[in-house]
């Protein structure tokens, strides 16, 4: 898969997930327990790692700085629904440690992940106009 796709597809969940984050941090927080059942962690976690290394085995295109933010998104994400599925007293021991963050530090990750979010997309979608006019038509 393309940086530029995985840009867009996770810029558009940054971008869902962001202001209600923001708004109703602790109907997130309730939701954030349900993933504590294995079964929705995978059903939820293996599509995320699926696209994530599909996005590293696609070969760099060399596009600097942005493409590396991407894939380090990417390794991030592999990383985080591995370790929380090998050991699944850690997604315990994380809500435990999460659900006693005040709302305020929910608030703040809102506001950072919801403009990641739109620059994602930005950055994704200007690159799939760059490639679509850079491709040869037969």
């Amino acid at each position: 898969m393309k940086s530029s796709t995985y840009a867009v597809l996770i810029g558009v969940y940054f971008l869902l997930i962001g202001p209600v984050i923001l708004f109703r941090p602790e109907e997130v927080l309730k939701l954030t327990r349900a993933f504590a059942d294995p079964r929705i962690l995978l059903l939820v976690g293996i599509p995320f790692v699926m696209i994530s290394v599909l996005v590293l085995v696609y070969p760099t295109s060399g596009r600097g700085g942005a493409e590396l933010v991407v894939r380090i998104l990417a390794v991030l994400t592999i990383l985080k629904v591995v370790v929380f599925i090998w050991w699944p007293d850690s997604l315990s021991w994380t809500l435990k440690l999460v659900e006693g963050l005040p709302l305020a530090f929910f608030r703040c990750e809102a506001l950072v992940i919801t403009p990641l979010g739109g620059w994602l997309i930005w950055w994704g979608a200007k690159v799939m106009r760059l490639s679509s006019k850079q491709a040869i038509d037969p």
